[in-house]
């Protein structure tokens, strides 16, 4: 059955088809455009996080970024924007390779001095980042370590 959006009560099929064809249309672009303003609040809650990641930096904190990237993607594509979906898939791929996220998820990450940068570290361990590929490679190793199944979605009042 069909939930009534003005009051939340059950509707049967026949009272749906009741309901005026604009008004419905109407109901479907407000559904959209809510949509996307959520999967927009989560890209800035997305932001928020990953700036933070470096001072606080756990794999608790990398499974809640990954869970609000799919999130939002899939918010996007339910709103009937699977380009901007995809677009954000692409961007949760680029996180995972990040260098800083890969240390994380492989435990070799620490939390430096305000005197250093994340940059020195690496140079410091000399210890060559290397290519894109074998970064996504060691994060999807990890990613798929984390049980993505079982992971609770972090609550959204901030």
């Amino acid at each position: 059955s069909t939930k009534n959006m003005l009051n939340g009560e059950d509707m049967d099929a026949e009272a749906t088809n009741k309901i005026p064809d604009h008004i419905l249309l109407e109901r479907c672009i407000k559904i959209k455009r809510d949509l996307e303003d959520r999967a927009l609040h989560l890209l800035e809650k997305i932001r928020a996080k990953e700036g933070k990641l470096s001072t606080s930096p756990s794999v608790k904190q990398v499974s809640q970024l990954v869970s609000l990237y799919r999130k939002a993607a899939r918010m996007f594509q339910v709103s009937g924007n699977e380009h901007r979906g995809k677009e954000i898939l692409l961007e949760m791929d680029v996180f995972l390779a990040n260098p800083v996220t890969v240390s994380i998820l492989d435990g070799s990450y620490h939390v430096q001095s305000s005197n250093h940068s994340i940059d020195e570290l690496e140079d410091d361990n000399n210890d060559p980042i290397g290519d894109d590929s074998s970064q996504a490679a060691k994060a999807e190793t990890h990613v798929s370590e984390l049980n993505m199944d079982t992971m609770t979605m972090p609550d959204e009042s901030g």
